[in-house]
């Protein structure tokens, strides 16, 4: 039973982000930009200053290419157009090279997530 003080909703949808990605690996730092990535997003607002999202998609960038998962809170700071978003994503990286490259693997990892984003117009958001 949905109480009418506390609405629900539920948005589906496709987003294409160009992002950067920030890795570490000892002590080196590296920006990769990712040129493409497509997601089918679903977010649950149980109230209207949380959601809830579950994000499948496809990344494109560098060496990292595959399938990935994520799960995130949304919390909106209130009196503002921010948003904390923080969560996991499991990624499914694989590279795959011509045949006869003897090279080909395929490797799972989790990446923590905790991003600021701000949303000025209804259907633009800076993440």
């Amino acid at each position: 039973m949905c109480n009418a003080n506390f609405p629900q909703s539920l948005s589906v949808g496709f987003k294409f982000e160009p992002a950067i990605l920030i890795t570490e690996h000892k002590n080196n730092i590296k920006y990769t930009p990712v040129f493409a990535s497509l997601y089918l997003n679903s977010v649950h607002k149980p109230v209207e200053w949380v959601g809830i999202e579950i994000r499948p998609g496809y990344i494109v960038g560098g060496v990292f290419w595959g399938f990935e998962i994520g799960r995130f809170a949304r919390i909106k700071i209130p009196q503002t157009n921010f948003i904390v978003i923080a969560g996991l994503n499991h990624h499914s990286n694989y590279e795959n090279n011509a045949h006869n490259s003897g090279r080909s693997y395929k490797k799972i990892f989790f990446l923590m997530v905790l991003a600021l984003a701000t949303k000025k117009i209804q259907k633009w958001a800076l993440i």
